[in-house]
Order: C-alpha cells, then structure tokens, then sequence
C-alpha cells in the first residue's frame, strides 16, 4: 500500500520446505533456520511445498489485512487460483512477459533506489533482492530473470507483481 509521501509499504511472508533448506550450503542453510527463528520464513515439513499450508494462511493474511486484490501470475499458480477464488479472496490475474512486467519491474528499482520501499526489514526480502538479474527483449523491456538453483527470486517476482496490480488500479 502507498502512504502519502510517495512510500510503499509490503509486507512479505515467506515459505520453504525444511529438506530444502537442509540441501543447501551450511551457510545459506544457516541464514534459513536464522529467519525462521525471527519469524521472517515459515519452514513447512517435507522436502516440498505444503500447498494447502500456504492457501489456508494466505486466506488468513487476506481477512487480516483486505487487501484491495491478491496479484497472482496466472501461468504458475493455477491450483492457487482455483482455490483462492473459492474463498472469495480477490484476486487480479497477471501476466509475467515482459510487456507486463517492465513497468512495475523499473518502478521496484525506482523504489529500492530511492528508499520509498519499506518492507519490515526483511533479511529475506534483501537475500532475494541481491539475487535479482534482469532479462531484456529486443525492445529492451525487461523483467526478473530466474535465479539459478538456491538463489530464489521468488519473493521480488511477487512484489513485482503486486506493483503491476497497483499500476493498473
């Protein structure tokens, strides 16, 4: 949400199955477990994503904070948006190419840059933040690139995402 003054203002949740977290590097593995003490990354049991765990809290954080819509890329979350739209949370579907996402993916840099994102000084955040590499079309449009394996981007995408809902309100 935007407050006056120009400042942003997210609030990031994150999740990863423990196995996962194990399967990296002591040091990577070490910053998992210190998040998850912080209360910044919830470690789910398994070796996967606990689907329905995350469902069922983000309809949690939806009755908490209404948010005005849930910006969900239609092309990844399928059994997300089946489910989510059951429970009546809103929901605006996205696309993720790079006419979508060059806008709202200058506008997080413009953020970050001139310190108007405010994202509850989440490590987590700024560990993805840091593994953020841009992909450009011909056009020069450009949009997050996939981190290579153990360097997720996935938090950034969503935030990226939610500016796109916000820029076409």
């Amino acid at each position: 949400r935007r407050k006056q003054g120009g400042t942003f203002y997210a609030q990031p949740y994150f999740w990863l199955p423990e196995g996962v977290a194990k399967e990296h590097g002591p040091y990577v593995a070490k910053l998992f477990y210190q998040w998850a003490d912080l209360g910044y990354l919830m470690l789910t049991p398994g070796h996967v994503i606990d689907r329905e765990l995350i469902q069922n809290r983000l309809v949690e954080i939806c009755a908490e904070l209404d948010p005005v819509a849930l910006a969900v890329d239609r092309f990844y979350a399928a059994n997300s948006i089946e489910f989510l739209s059951q429970t009546g949370t809103p929901i605006e579907l996205l696309g993720g190419g790079f006419h979508a996402m060059d806008e709202p993916t200058r506008m997080l840099a413009d953020l970050i840059d001139s310190g108007q994102l405010q994202h509850q000084h989440n490590p987590v955040f700024d560990w993805m933040y840091g593994n953020v590499t841009l992909k450009h079309d011909p056009q020069n449009k450009a949009k997050i690139d996939y981190a290579p394996k153990g360097q997720s981007v996935a938090g950034v995408n969503a935030l990226v995402l939610a500016l796109a809902a916000y820029l076409l309100d």
